[in-house]
């Protein structure tokens, strides 16, 4: 959100912001494997890390039912980075996604989203004029453009997280149905 300026909330119900983050995650994830490197377990051992940009690929109205506990944040709540961009402080993206479009180089493994993104954020960081955000659909768009393949799209898996979530809104339904 610190490129587009929406809350964290209106950022993780925003396809397109959510696609963006799903594309920096899938490279993020195809350079530590070949670094040998596992993403730990945050949310749930029932759900892999390699799950989240195949979920967070997910149209609104199923993304919605799904992460609707993790949607119960604050309506307000920002990122760090925001409020660094916001206050033309200098921003932790060389750690964060930086850091990634480093390992891959490392492993001559191409990072278009993640680099992207870092020169994004580079360019807020060196902006001396007034602070003007990307709307999450050109965030989405520039991204778009500079991402070579789509490697990391698993057509299964979509298929799969799409009939689980038909299979908890009908058990949703039901348990609605007889408790209330």
């Amino acid at each position: 959100n610190a490129i587009t300026g929406v809350t964290l909330k209106e950022e993780f119900m925003n396809f397109h912001c959510r696609k963006v983050l799903s594309l920096c995650q899938l490279e993020a994830i195809k350079v530590l494997n070949t670094h040998n490197i596992k993403c730990a377990k945050v949310i749930s051992p029932l759900i892999s890390p390699e799950m989240f940009p195949h979920l967070f690929s997910l149209p609104n109205q199923i993304y919605s039912v799904i992460a609707s506990k993790s949607l119960k944040i604050d309506p307000a709540g920002r990122s760090s980075m925001y409020d660094d961009i916001v206050n033309h402080y200098p921003t932790e993206i060389d750690e964060l996604n930086g850091k990634i479009s480093e390992m891959g180089k490392k492993k001559k493994i191409d990072t278009p989203v993640n680099d992207k993104i870092v020169d994004i954020i580079r360019e807020f960081e060196n902006s001396d004029g007034p602070l003007v955000f990307i709307a999450p659909n050109e965030l989405y768009d520039r991204i778009k453009e500079v991402q070579k393949n789509k490697e990391g799209f698993n057509p299964i898996l979509m298929v799969i997280l799409i009939i689980f979530s038909f299979i908890i809104l009908f058990l949703f339904f039901i348990l609605y149905y007889l408790f209330f």
